[in-house]
């Protein structure tokens, strides 16, 4: 979770998105949202996104597919390969 929201809040800075500032309790109802949507996508048991969430990336397709997924959800990362800063 704290690495979710540690890149959510790098989005902000590097982007330089015209918005309001999220509050504590939105950003952790932006990432219960996207863990929604791609843990069940992608079929991930809670015990590694839990390692995740613990510093523990494992190299493991699923867990790499779940964090393209949660920056792709959160737009961290774009679908063209094309970076326009």
């Amino acid at each position: 979770m704290r690495i979710f929201l540690l890149l959510l809040s790098c989005a902000f800075s590097f982007n330089r998105i015209e918005a309001t500032p999220m509050n504590e309790a939105q950003l952790q109802n932006a990432a219960k949202l996207i863990r929604n949507v791609c843990q069940p996508k992608l079929k991930i048991s809670d015990k590694l996104i839990e390692n995740i969430h613990n510093g523990d990336f494992a190299e493991n397709e699923k867990v790499m597919c779940y964090l393209e997924c949660v920056l792709r959800m959160g737009q961290l990362v774009s679908y063209n390969r094309k970076q326009s800063y």
